[in-house]
């Protein structure tokens, strides 16, 4: 079964923000979430972790980045998460995020 990485540099107004998903059996799961200063770091970043990795486009992917982009830029937002590849954290890690996803904005939990 081959896995193939590919990523998506997008600029923002406090920086870069990139993805990084893979393509396993026409399915994509993002695996890592870049913040940079800028373009050339962040893509040196992605070569260095992930080193066979092809910019690309993807519709689901861009979909979530722009969800993400509105969602730093202060709006509510629900996320898709079958695109994320959970499956990478530990069980803890997972409980958490889900966790997570699930306290509404504004508010705190511990």
């Amino acid at each position: 079964m081959t896995v193939s990485y590919n990523y998506l540099v997008e600029p923002m107004m406090f920086g870069v923000f990139s993805v990084v998903w893979q393509e396993e059996r026409s399915k994509s799961k993002i695996v890592r979430i870049i913040l940079s200063e800028n373009q050339d770091v962040s893509i040196k970043s992605i070569q260095n972790i992930f080193p066979a990795a092809r910019q690309s486009s993807n519709r689901s992917i861009i979909r979530q980045v722009k969800l993400m982009q509105s969602l730093l830029s202060g709006q509510s937002v629900k996320f898709d998460l079958e695109l994320l590849a959970l499956e990478n954290c530990s069980h803890f890690q997972q409980r958490v995020l889900l966790a997570e996803n699930n306290i509404p904005r504004g508010w705190v939990s511990t």
